[in-house]
């Protein structure tokens, strides 16, 4: 269970704009400044009052340790950002430079970077992916018994995909929450950016569940001396320094942890198998539904999604599927009627060639631009990327193993419920019908 209360004690936010006693670890030295923490440009920096003659010191990367409102925050992989000004006092001249950071844990207070035993991302979002327990409704007791949890182990690392109270406390009284929570943890500790890949693994997974952007923003790490249930286990806030998008509110996933609670081990292993093969398709999926793209970006890097699956996934069986020559190029075309053809038993398409050399024709007007070539309308851009990305999660669910029933559930929600009405679109033939 986590203590809201106690955890936004030790959030950044609280920290901002406060003067603090920084400790840099330069050249194998610690140097001390005074400073303060504060937001530039949407992203965190630590401004110091710095010695002239200590700057030539402050090339590469390197630790500091701060301590604001008595919270020892370590600050990792910080570097020079910029130089402001120099002020001349009786004794010294001294310069006004900021630095920023990769990540920070607060409430860690070392100069030595972290090995993680166990990784935490927390997020109300993720909700949907188990039913939902309204905790207004119900005893404490009563929640606590509906509470779900999924594991998976294998030889090195364990994955639980569960849920959690939190109580948040205030001067009116107490309020309860529930939060979803992904855990990673290793038997054998990991440097922290190798801890926060593996969550962001299963956090992708989650993403081709449910179609929509999961951020990495309430991240919480525990060291090996706090990993094994004694009395002074403690969880450390993790901060990333970059600009990552809050939640977005997720009302259902395609996949519900209950379509896979009996699976749920197979899927994680064979997600991590496919996601090493072809971990290009996370990053240009990501772009798509972090919604910061315009359709025509999205529908390129769906399309470019699915030559990468094609081409590392099915190469070798491609050419004798479709019966092409080995003097013939094997053309976006091909690829997406290759896998329109391959699970053609989930959908009911008139002419698949036809539809494949559509989706095709509107990716190449936009990479292989010719005056002669037609450009897509608004509705047929959104219908082509529907239909694509419908594809793309189809793939995926049957790469990691879930059933042809299971996948039938899916497609009953979302835009996949409407792929046959997008093709008849692109076909033409709902003018016809009318």
């Amino acid at each position: 269970m986590i203590n809201v209360g106690d955890r936004s004690k030790q959030s950044l936010d609280n920290l901002i704009n406060t003067i603090g006693r920084f400790t840099f670890l330069l050249n194998g030295k610690k140097r001390f400044f005074n400073g303060v923490v504060k937001f530039d440009d949407e992203r965190i920096i630590i401004q110091c009052e710095v010695p002239v003659a200590v700057l030539p010191d402050l090339q590469g990367r390197y630790s500091v340790i701060g301590r604001i409102k008595n919270v020892p925050v370590s600050f990792y992989q910080a570097r020079e950002k910029r130089c402001w000004k120099q002020t001349r006092t009786s004794k010294k001249t001294k310069a006004l430079v900021d630095f920023t950071f990769s990540y920070a844990v607060i409430g860690y207070g070392k100069i030595e970077e972290m090995r993680v035993a166990k990784i935490h991302l927390y997020s109300s979002e993720l909700n949907a992916f188990f039913p939902l327990v309204r905790s207004s409704e119900l005893r404490e007791e009563d929640i606590l018994k509906s509470l779900v949890e999924l594991k998976a182990n294998d030889e090195f690392e364990k994955v639980v995909i569960g849920q959690t109270l939190a109580y948040q406390y205030s001067r009116k009284g107490s309020t309860t929450h529930i939060y979803t929570y992904i855990s990673c943890s290793f038997d054998v500790p990991l440097e922290i950016p190798a801890a926060v890949a593996r969550v962001a693994s299963i956090r992708n997974l989650l993403t081709f569940f449910c179609c929509r952007y999961i951020g990495l923003v309430n991240l919480t790490v525990t060291d090996p001396s706090h990993s094994r249930g004694i009395r002074n286990y403690r969880e450390y806030v993790l901060i990333y320094n970059y600009n990552e998008h809050p939640d977005e509110h997720i009302d259902r996933f395609f996949i519900s942890g209950m379509m896979i609670e009996k699976t749920f081990s197979q899927v994680i292993n064979e997600w991590c198998k496919f996601e090493t093969k072809a971990h290009p398709i996370t990053a240009l999926f990501y772009g798509i539904v972090s919604g910061n793209t315009t359709w025509i970006n999205d529908y390129l890097n769906i399309a470019q999604a699915i030559e990468v699956y094609s081409a590392r996934f099915r190469r070798s069986v491609i050419r004798q599927a479709l019966g092409i020559s080995k003097k013939e190029r094997i053309t976006l075309k091909h690829r997406i009627e290759d896998l329109l053809t391959l699970y053609s038993h989930f959908y009911s398409i008139s002419d698949i060639s036809a539809l494949s050399q559509k989706l095709s024709d509107a990716r190449n007007f936009y990479t292989h631009y010719d005056k002669d070539k037609k450009e897509p309308t608004d509705e047929e851009l959104y219908c082509s990327i529907q239909i694509l990305r419908s594809i793309l999660l189809l793939v995926i669910y049957k790469c990691i193993g879930l059933s042809d029933e299971t996948i039938a559930q899916a497609r009953l929600f979302g835009f996949m419920k409407s792929f046959n009405g997008y093709c008849e679109f692109l076909l033409g033939e709902e003018t016809e019908k009318s």
